[in-house]
């Protein structure tokens, strides 16, 4: 009989079993160096290194496939150990964004990372800040930090800011937190709870005496809707900022509005009350005031320390103010302390008191704070309370305050009183020094990113340069670049 014409184009498999005169026509009898996928033929193009080096010295290698998990098994002599892939974060240096000639650096907001069958996925979350351009073409550039990273998703948002009139005063109140947390370690339902008690402790003697904020309450307001963002810290001029915090649980506590300092503390005084204090936020172990949200964990499991914290400002540097050291004190002065209009030092406070914090905006240090925050359309605080003693009317001696998440009573407020000034004019001295036939030592003494280009003019690419402390030092032997500084 006639030999038949096979149909099928493209084979789903190889089968060695039986003999080829009588397969069915989408197998293969043979092949060498192809492999299917999806019922495919396709070609096998070489290979990548995916894993690090190997524990031990592997005595075999093994795959180990389910329907979730791609992994490879290899022994020691001891033990058997199984890998498998796991996620990388992008070359934070290489995020750009493109548009014709212009270059838009991309700013890390943060990286977080989320454990998945197959490994971890890493999360990155970057910005870009395109002052007055506007376009609705653009390409993202960025690299790997290695031989094998996978994208699984990319989503992007754009954020356009509010119009304002330079040199006008504008009144802003944020009647609510878009989160409020209390930091007690053994909150069982942190970001929900409808109130959050406010105290702290000392213990310790001698060198090891301590003040310990130990309850607190972290406030955070979304400003991006009636604040311009993405401005220059100095452009925001701060009138005046009140924080109002309401207390739930009447005759629990004495009112105390004046300015404790702790040192006093370890004198034996009489003084058993203090006041109810407004610090800034800080942020550490990976988190910052955009990626991080009030169901965050508290603590991170391998420093030890929460991951939102007290923060002050001493002589122009930040310091944790969580806990006071009375061998090694720190001279932070909080931003505020809690006022209650109508009642007396040592009153009882009554329910719903409203805490008023006017805030110190004479320290620029205070300023640069909330300007900062404004710029990035977010701004925290921390309020807490260090000293307290049960009252003899079985009161608790420190408050409880609603948070946003309370049915009837009502959550912190901010208030603000703000204007967008122009922005000042920063001179920058760049330095160029010579070294040897061809070595070049640059120095600049403002913000902006060092950029350089081999021709100048409509032609003229300029590409940015990994630098540290606004120093650069190259080699420019058989080169020639023109060099200037972006901001």
């Amino acid at each position: 009989s006639m030999p038949a014409q096979i149909k099928v184009l493209n084979p789903t498999g190889i089968n060695k079993d039986i003999s080829s005169y009588e397969l069915p026509e989408d197998k293969w009898s043979d092949g060498n160096n192809i492999q299917f996928d999806n019922d495919k033929t396709a070609k096998v193009k070489g290979h990548l290194q995916v894993f690090g080096t190997p524990t031990v010295a592997p005595y075999w290698l093994m795959p180990f496939d389910t329907i979730s998990t791609n992994s490879w098994i290899y022994p020691g002599l001891a033990k058997v150990y199984r890998v498998h892939t796991s996620g990388s974060t992008i070359n934070e240096e290489s995020v750009e964004l493109v548009y014709e000639k212009l270059k838009f650096k991309g700013k890390n907001m943060g990286t977080s990372r989320n454990k998945t069958k197959q490994g971890y996925e890493y999360i990155s979350k970057f910005s870009f800040h395109l002052g007055f351009n506007r376009f609705s073409t653009y390409n993202i550039t960025f690299s790997a930090p290695g031989p094998h990273m996978s994208l699984v998703a990319l989503k992007l948002d754009k954020l356009v800011s509010i119009n304002v009139d330079l040199e006008k005063s504008y009144e802003v109140v944020l009647n609510e937190p878009t989160d409020d947390r209390w930091t007690y370690p053994r909150n069982s339902t942190p970001g929900s709870r409808n109130l959050a008690p406010v105290f702290g402790f000392i213990s310790g003697e001698g060198e090891t005496k301590v003040a310990q904020k130990y309850g607190q309450m972290v406030v955070g307001f979304d400003t991006s809707k009636l604040v311009p963002i993405g401005l220059d810290p100095s452009q925001y001029l701060i009138n005046s900022a009140v924080v109002e915090a309401t207390v739930a649980l009447g005759n629990q506590f004495k009112y105390d509005g004046t300015y404790d300092d702790y040192k006093n503390y370890n004198n034996n005084i009489n003084d058993k009350l203090s006041p109810v204090e407004l610090y800034a936020t800080g942020f550490r172990n990976g988190y910052n005031s955009l990626n991080w949200v009030e169901s965050s964990p508290l603590t991170d499991s391998n420093s030890g320390k929460n991951n939102v914290y007290s923060l002050g400002y001493y002589n122009g540097e930040e310091v944790d103010v969580d806990v006071y050291n009375f061998a090694a004190p720190h001279n932070a002065k909080p931003f505020s302390v809690g006022n209650i209009e109508g009642i007396n030092q040592g009153d009882l406070v009554p329910e719903d008191s409203i805490f008023s914090f006017i805030i110190d905006l004479s320290d620029d240090n205070v300023m640069n704070y909330i300007s900062k925050s404004l710029s990035e359309g977010k701004i925290f605080f921390t309020l807490s309370q260090l000293l307290y003693e049960s009252l003899d009317n079985g009161g608790k001696g420190y408050p409880d305050l609603y948070t946003k998440d309370h049915i009837l009573g009502e959550g912190p407020k901010l208030n603000l009183d703000f204007k967008i000034i122009p922005i000042a004019n920063k001179l920058i001295n760049i330095t160029i020094t010579r070294s040897g036939e061809s070595q070049l030592l640059i120095n600049w003494d403002n913000e902006g990113d060092l950029q350089r280009s081999t021709v100048l003019g409509d032609g003229a690419k300029w590409t940015t340069i990994t630098t540290e402390n606004k120093t650069y030092y190259t080699d420019t032997l058989g080169k020639m670049y023109f060099y200037r500084i972006s901001n």
